[in-house]
């Protein structure tokens, strides 16, 4: 068990439940609270300096985290703002520009550095085991969750987190695989213990440590 799952579960009181440290498999932790305020209170707990949002948008929660991290370096903004079949059809080319362009003067004076690509394309910007977190907040499709897990892990450190939003499944209007993806990772990965940051339902937050 590493030191940072190790606070997790001491900082969030999980440490009086019957067998949380014997490395039981496969155990998911609920966790109250916003993630506009776990996250970066977590991270600046556990001195995070360099990380990576996926799927920036307009940077509402790049901004939070960026302002709430008070040991973050740079937070990577990865987000082709580009309209593609499967994803944003509801979203317009011209629209997504001009979020792009809204993104760099709100997060001008921010230590954030965009990355207009796909997240896979992306991935190579990174050396492995360089960041010590990732959140993605991306296309929700079931492969590209999937896709997103694979490529993401290699690039953080022993002791990361690895998290994402919308823990929940398709509500019929948008695509959203999240809350099938996400439990079959960790069963197929073995990853002992993860959480899920109950803002609200359809809104959650997921994240595990990297160990």
């Amino acid at each position: 068990m590493t030191k940072e799952l190790e606070h997790i579960l001491k900082k969030y009181h999980f440490e009086s439940l019957p067998g949380v440290f014997d490395g039981r498999r496969n155990r998911m932790l609920e966790i109250p609270g916003r993630r506009g305020e776990v996250f970066p209170e977590l991270f600046t707990a556990l001195g995070y300096t360099r990380g990576v949002e996926v799927g920036v948008e307009q940077a509402v929660f790049a901004k939070t985290l960026c302002q709430g991290i008070k040991t973050l370096n740079v937070l990577y903004g990865v987000d082709a703002w580009k309209a593609y079949s499967g994803y944003r059809e509801h979203v317009s080319q011209e629209k997504l520009d001009g979020f792009y362009d809204d993104v760099l003067k709100k997060m001008k004076h921010e230590p954030f550095i965009p990355i207009r690509k796909f997240s896979h394309e992306a991935a190579e910007e990174f050396a492995d085991g360089s960041l010590d977190f990732v959140y993605i907040d991306g296309n929700h499709e079931f492969f590209e969750v999937t896709r997103d897990l694979h490529v993401k892990i290699k690039k953080i450190r022993k002791g990361g987190i690895v998290a994402g939003h919308d823990f929940r499944r398709n509500s019929g209007k948008y695509v959203n695989d999240v809350k099938d993806v996400i439990p079959a990772y960790m069963y197929a990965k073995q990853i002992p213990i993860w959480f899920v940051v109950r803002e609200k339902q359809s809104a959650s937050s997921w994240f595990f440590v990297k160990e």
